[in-house]
C-alpha cells in the first residue's frame, strides 16, 4: 500500500484551482441547463400570429371592415346586392411572401437562440406581424383589376363632388378608379396580433 496523504498536502493551491474550474464548468453547465430548459419551453409555448381586420375596426357607418376586406377578397353581393368581382390581395401576398416569411422567423428564432434572447420570442413574432401586415397592404396597392363599375365610380364622384370625370385631373381619375382603396380605411387598418 502506498500513502498518498503528502500529495494532498502538496498540491492543495492546485487542488484548489482544479475546484474552481470545476465550479466554473459545473455554472457554466447549469447555465447551460437552463437556457435549454428556457428555450425548450419557448419553442413548446404555442405563437399564433393573426394578420388582417380585428372586430373593433369599423367604417363609420358600422360595417366591420373585415367583412368588407373578405367581400372584395372572395367576391359576392355587396349594397343594393350588386355583385362585387373578386379582387384578392391576401391571397397573392401569402403566394408571393410565404417562403419569405418562413425563412425570416427562422432565422431570427436562431439568431435569438445563438444570442441567448429567448425572452424576446415575442418580439420575433411581432416583427413577422409588422412585416406580413406591410405585405398585405403592399398587395392591395399592387390590384387594379378587375376594374370598378361604373356605379362605384359615380359614387366615389358623387362623395367627392366631381361632377365631370372628363375634366377631373388625372390623379383624381387614378383614385376614382382605383379598386380596394378609397377612404383608406381598410389599408389603413389592417394589423396584426400576436397571442
Amino acid at each position: 500500500m502506498i500513502d498518498l496523504s503528502f500529495a494532498e498536502k502538496t498540491y492543495i493551491p492546485k487542488g484548489k484551482t482544479i475546484q474552481k474550474k470545476i465550479n466554473h464548468n459545473s455554472n457554466l453547465k447549469s447555465n447551460f441547463s437552463i437556457k435549454l430548459k428556457n428555450i425548450s419551453e419557448m419553442l413548446n409555448r404555442n405563437y399564433t400570429l393573426n394578420v388582417g381586420w380585428f372586430d373593433n375596426n369599423k367604417y363609420p357607418n358600422g360595417t366591420e371592415i373585415g367583412d368588407i376586406a373578405k367581400l372584395q377578397e372572395y367576391g359576392g353581393l355587396g349594397e343594393n346586392d350588386n355583385e362585387i368581382p373578386a379582387r384578392p390581395f391576401v391571397r397573392p401576398a401569402i403566394a408571393l411572401n410565404s417562403n419569405k416569411w418562413r425563412n425570416k422567423i427562422l432565422q431570427d428564432i436562431k439568431k435569438e437562440i445563438k444570442n441567448g434572447n429567448i425572452s424576446y420570442f415575442n418580439s420575433i413574432f411581432k416583427k413577422l406581424g409588422e412585416e406580413v401586415k406591410k405585405d398585405i397592404q403592399k398587395s392591395i396597392q399592387d390590384v387594379y383589376e378587375p376594374p370598378l363599375a361604373d356605379y362605384t365610380i359615380n359614387m366615389r364622384m358623387e362623395k367627392r363632388g366631381i361632377k365631370n370625370f372628363e375634366n377631373s385631373n388625372v390623379e383624381t381619375m387614378q383614385e376614382l378608379m382605383k379598386p380596394l382603396i378609397d377612404t383608406g380605411k381598410m389599408i389603413e387598418s389592417c394589423d396584426y396580433k400576436v397571442s
